[in-house]
C-alpha cells in the first residue's frame, strides 16, 4: 500500500503496534522529527533513521525541542542499516533489511 501525507496524519492511523517496523528515509527534518515524535509515541517494533551522524543529531535536537530526553533516543536505530560497507542504493536496503532481520530476531538492540 501507498500512503501520501504527512507522519503525523499517516502513521496514527496505520494503527502502528509492537509488530510494525518504521524506516524514515527522507532526509528531510520537517518530515523525520513528527515521524520520530510519533515512532517514540507508538509501540514500533522498530524505528530507524537513515543518515549521518550529524543527522542523527539534528534529528534529536528536534526532538529535544518537544520535550524527549536522551534516554528516550536509544530506542531509535540510527544510522541505519548493518555495516556492510554499502554505497549504492541497493546495498544500503540491504543492509537496512538485514538489521529489521536481526531485530526480528531478537538480535538487534532493545
Amino acid at each position: 500500500e501507498l500512503h501520501k501525507g504527512w507522519p503525523q496524519e499517516i502513521l496514527p492511523a496505520l494503527q502502528p503496534n509492537a509488530s510494525t517496523y518504521l524506516v524514515i528515509v527522507s532526509h528531510d527534518v520537517k518530515i523525520d522529527v513528527p515521524a520520530l515524535d510519533i515512532g517514540l509515541k507508538y509501540p514500533f517494533r522498530y524505528v530507524g533513521l537513515l543518515g549521518s551522524n550529524s543527522t542523527q543529531a539534528d534529528r534529536r535536537a528536534g526532538l529535544q525541542k518537544l520535550g524527549y530526553n536522551v534516554n528516550e533516543f536509544s530506542q531509535i536505530y540510527g544510522p541505519i542499516g548493518i555495516r556492510i560497507g554499502s554505497r549504492l542504493p541497493d546495498e544500503i536496503a540491504l543492509s537496512i533489511m538485514a538489521e529489521i532481520v536481526a531485530v526480528r530476531r531478537g538480535k538487534g538492540k532493545g
